[in-house]
């Protein structure tokens, strides 16, 4: 229970950490596993226009680093699209015999985990993609109550840390726009009482307009 209280803590302190959005999902992935009973964690994007789960970002000590490994699955043979549409956990308590998702059972004999729980962020990345987190064991697992509620409360945590940071990249995006637009009136309006020619004095309209003059 400290452990998982601990884990809280560090990713709840990501609502307020601040970064970027990768740095975030790094660290819940890290943070969910970190001293507890998850071996290995990931979080993916559903691309539903290309008809794959991406893989944003994992956290896995134990498949080598230069082992290559699918980093897209098809969302017909993946859970990722039924944990967003169902807005809901699935657990899968052991991954490399299911039937059900043929894609995930490959990549679970890959990796080498069984149990396997996957949770909606309730987020989305910045291409507006549904982002869903996944924890794996190494042996299989019955996932009790508890560590369901934990593992949900993790996930809603992180849906809020990545929300807010998408929040604050848009506005520092605004803030870059903005300057931008100060600078173009401000060398705009030097060249006007600095009687410029008509040329120039257009060529800068456009520039802060975007658009020909």
């Amino acid at each position: 229970m400290a452990q998982r209280l601990k884990s809280l803590g560090e990713i709840a302190s990501l609502v307020n950490a601040g970064g970027n959005l990768d740095t975030i999902l790094d660290r819940a992935c890290y943070a969910v596993c970190h001293g507890g009973s998850w071996s290995t964690s990931s979080i993916m994007a559903v691309d539903r226009a290309a008809g794959h789960s991406v893989l944003v970002t994992v956290f896995d000590p134990y498949t080598p680093a230069g082992k290559t490994l699918p980093r897209r699955w098809s969302l017909d043979t993946s859970p990722t699209l039924q944990a967003v549409e169902e807005n809901r956990p699935i657990v899968i308590r052991d991954a490399q015999r299911s039937r059900e998702f043929p894609g995930y059972r490959e990549d679970a004999r890959a990796r080498g985990y069984h149990t396997a729980v996957l949770l909606p962020l309730r987020a989305q990345d910045e291409e507006g993609r549904p982002l869903v987190i996944a924890v794996h064991a190494r042996e299989p697992n019955d996932v009790e109550d508890l560590e369901l509620s934990f593992l949900e409360t993790v996930s809603h945590l992180a849906g809020i840390a990545v929300e807010k940071t998408r929040g604050m990249e848009r506005e520092r995006a605004r803030a870059r726009r903005l300057q931008h637009s100060l600078a173009t009136q401000g060398g705009l309006m030097a060249r006007v009482l600095a009687e410029s020619s008509l040329q120039h004095v257009v060529e800068l309209a456009g520039a802060l307009i975007g658009d020909p003059v």
